[in-house]
């Protein structure tokens, strides 16, 4: 298959990382964006400090130019523990990360069209042919679904999928007591699911607050609401500053084929985000980059969307599932302060957890079970 037109559903950081990823390789690249430039997101925000595909497509330097920087994660268990990693992260509003992408993906020639909602797609022999919510059409020869959570145009092309998303709730406030150091708690909700709440600084003397659920919880509102009030000697709430913004978040990398003929799914597409933190934008960004360099396979004839399966495949065995094994661990009373208690007594496990946010090592290394063992 010849390929020189991609089209590209979704303006997020998979859609923009691949965007960038095939324009900057010679492919005409349009991404559709059904927001406006700036539009706000639902998201903690957060992201390693040396997150790899960053620096592949040579952005990181902008990226840490316009972020908070901490160089620590505090985290609480159910009754109180605590725990300090040190580990350097990153904080930068989505409405200013994501159009950061996508001015850089115009920059290497790349073009992104705003205000567009994609409601069809058809495929055939010859290529493929989107539908705006308008009406109009728009022809290529590939097209990469980045559209989050909403995997509606995926599932029309046949692609399946087994609910089991994180629902989270945020809003900013202004950083009044100066945090420089992201604040991650642990709870377990009324329907006994895993929960989480965090503070998080970010540019402009802001802080990120959010709680958010293993499961469905419709009393997320009032869950922010108290998480406010009874953190509020640590954070210093002094009122919202956005109104309380919420959406589902997709974990636990789809279990099957993430491709099919000329379409390609990345981000939240193929449930990118991490079991246990829910952290996303990485992920997003790096299965961007990767179907971006599979599509520039094409270029010359070949089929590489098998090598992008089989590294997403292997993603999957070495850091989701040791990701959802933790989040199972300390959904019980007793698992929780096991994680927390080992956390404290290892220097050598807070290092390897400090490793494994960054990426560095795999989930799968945080607790081995010699390591458990040893420790019991």
């Amino acid at each position: 298959m010849k390929l020189k037109r991609v089209l590209i559903v979704g303006g997020g950081p998979s859609g923009s990382s691949c965007g960038i990823t095939c324009a900057r390789g010679g492919l005409e690249t349009i991404v559709f964006e059904k927001g406006n430039p700036y539009r706000d997101k639902t998201c903690g925000d957060t992201i390693p400090a040396n997150q790899k595909t960053l620096a592949n497509l040579g952005l990181i330097e902008g990226v840490k130019k316009r972020s908070f920087l901490v160089d620590s994660a505090l985290i609480h268990g159910f009754s109180g523990e605590r725990v300090e990693i040190r580990t350097p992260m990153m904080t930068l509003q989505r409405s200013v990360f994501d159009q950061f992408l996508r001015d850089e993906l115009e920059s290497r020639g790349g073009k992104v069209d705003y205000g567009v909602n994609i409601k069809g797609i058809k495929i055939s022999d010859e290529g493929v042919e989107i539908t705006d919510s308008s009406g109009l059409n728009y022809e290529g020869d590939f097209v990469v679904l980045a559209t989050g959570a909403n995997v509606s145009l995926a599932r029309s092309l046949g692609f399946e999928y087994s609910d089991n998303p994180v629902f989270a709730l945020r809003t900013y406030i202004e950083n009044v007591n100066k945090l420089n150091s992201n604040y991650f708690w642990l709870f377990r909700s009324e329907t006994n699911l895993l929960g989480y709440a965090w503070a998080f600084p970010s540019p402009g003397n802001i802080l990120n607050v959010g709680v958010g659920t293993r499961g469905k919880d419709a009393k997320l509102k009032s869950k922010l609401e108290n998480f406010l009030q009874d953190k509020k000697m640590i954070i210093g709430n002094s009122g919202n500053l956005t109104e309380p913004k919420g959406a589902p978040i997709r974990i636990g990398m789809r279990n099957a084929l993430n491709y099919g003929s000329r379409v390609i799914l990345v981000g939240e597409n193929i449930n990118c985000a991490y079991d246990l933190t829910a952290e996303g934008i990485g992920p997003a960004l790096e299965s961007g980059y990767l179907a971006g360099k599979a599509l520039l396979g094409f270029k010359e004839g070949g089929d590489s969307l098998k090598d992008y399966q089989e590294k997403l495949v292997r993603k999957r065995e070495e850091f989701y599932k040791g990701y959802s094994q933790i989040a199972n661990l300390v959904r019980s009373r007793y698992g929780n302060k096991l994680f927390l208690r080992i956390l404290n007594n290892s220097e050598k496990m807070r290092v390897t957890f400090g490793d494994v946010i960054q990426e560095e090592k795999p989930s799968k290394n945080i607790f081995p079970m010699q390591s458990l063992l040893n420790f019991l």
